[in-house]
């Protein structure tokens, strides 16, 4: 036997600020100057400003966290027959919160944020077992197997894209949300292959290979209700391969 264990732990810090710069009147600030035909009118004065979040100014900062530990074992039997078979548990906290009832909230369309009755993302948590087989058919080949679960959590910018839910766009296009409670994307992937050396220089390998997916992660459409309003959301598929 040949054991091996591991543990990987992570403490993200995700900061995102985001915004379009707005020139006000010095005399006047409320005035937002969105034509500069008379820049070089002397009676005119302007400045820079930081626009608020109804103007499109959007800034987050969220603490992820994750933890992995795996096992493997390497067994030799018989001389012949290489065995690794391994174990790996994967957790993690998104550690935000989202909106499960964006096609309502949308449809009703009497706020520009959609924050009321937001819900904290739940943990997630998964184990994923492996295995691979190896077996020499001659002096210089050998064929192999393998089968394993593999677990891929979203990319951590989708999760939280939008983070106040606004829903007004300035080139009236579709809004866009993240999920924090999107889950993470599930794939069982199988492999055989054949390795033969064919001079001490020169080997030939060939390998086939199936990827099953579950909870595929994707940018969905979403329409709601009555058809009226669409928007983007990131969810789960069910499946692909």
């Amino acid at each position: 036997h040949e054991v091996k264990f591991g543990i990987e732990a992570r403490a993200h810090v995700v900061k995102y600020e985001n915004y379009t710069l707005q020139f006000v009147d010095v005399n006047k600030s409320s005035n937002v100057i969105k034509s500069f035909h008379d820049v070089y009118n002397d009676s005119i004065k302007y400045r820079a400003k930081i626009p608020d979040v109804a103007n499109g100014y959007t800034y987050y900062k969220r603490k992820p966290t994750q933890f992995s530990v795996y096992v493997q074992d390497k067994i030799e039997v018989a001389k012949s027959l290489i065995l690794n078979a391994g174990l790996r548990f994967e957790y993690f906290d998104p550690n935000a919160k989202y909106n499960s009832n964006l096609s309502n909230a949308l449809a009703a369309q009497d706020t520009l944020f959609l924050t009321k009755g937001l819900t904290k993302a739940s943990v997630k948590q998964s184990l994923s077992p492996r295995i691979s087989i190896a077996y020499p058919i001659t002096d210089q080949g050998v064929i192999r197997f393998s089968y394993g679960h593999f677990y891929q959590f979203g990319d951590l910018s989708a999760l939280y894209r939008n983070p106040n839910f606004f829903t007004f766009t300035n080139d009236g296009s579709r809004p866009s949300f993240g999920n924090a409670d999107v889950k993470p994307q599930r794939s069982v992937q199988y492999e055989i292959g054949l390795q033969q050396g064919m001079t001490p220089d020169l080997r030939l390998e060939v390998v086939g290979f199936y990827k099953d997916v579950r909870d595929y992660i994707f940018r969905q459409i979403v329409y709601t209700a009555k058809g009226d309003v669409s928007y983007f959301v990131l969810t789960n598929l069910d499946y692909a391969n």
